[in-house]
């Protein structure tokens, strides 16, 4: 009994680690193969060790891309947990653009791009809509430049 409560003890002393250290975590190539479940256990913790959102819808849609597949359907649904208005403009145009999002439903895109929009909006809240498009459309061809 002591040897599980060992065991027990230890994964949860590991557990506690990758969340307070999730920035590093998501750096690993280990962090690829975490299970649904276990990011779901990341996302929903309140004391995430992650600088910001857009670092965390990054590893979301490159962990998502590393087994398209199978974790495809909890994109949307582990998407919901990032406050999408808090990433900078250039990381919302990147994954827009990204093969996982393009190739995929249009749902997801409509929601990366109307979050971008919105806080293209708040930055330049004296714009109407359509400077706020011509905005995305410049900073996506610059964007596109870089790669």
């Amino acid at each position: 009994m002591a040897q599980l409560r060992l065991h027990l003890d230890l994964a949860e002393t590991a557990k506690q680690y990758a969340i307070e250290h999730f920035k590093d975590v998501i750096e690993g190539e280990e962090f690829l193969h975490i299970s649904p479940e276990v990011f779901q256990i990341f996302l929903d913790s309140p004391y995430l060790g992650c600088d910001n959102n857009g670092h965390l819808l990054r590893a979301l849609i490159e962990w998502t891309a590393h087994d398209e597949a199978k974790r495809r359907p909890w994109l949307l649904s582990f998407m919901d947990k990032i406050n999408l208005e808090e990433v900078v403009p250039q990381i919302l145009i990147e994954v827009i653009q990204h093969p996982i999002i393009t190739n995929g439903e249009s749902n997801l895109e409509k929601l990366l791009r109307d979050s971008l929009t919105n806080v293209l909006s708040s930055k330049f809240d004296s714009l109407d809509p359509s400077e706020v498009e011509q905005r995305l459309l410049h900073l996506q061809s610059q964007q596109s430049r870089c790669f």
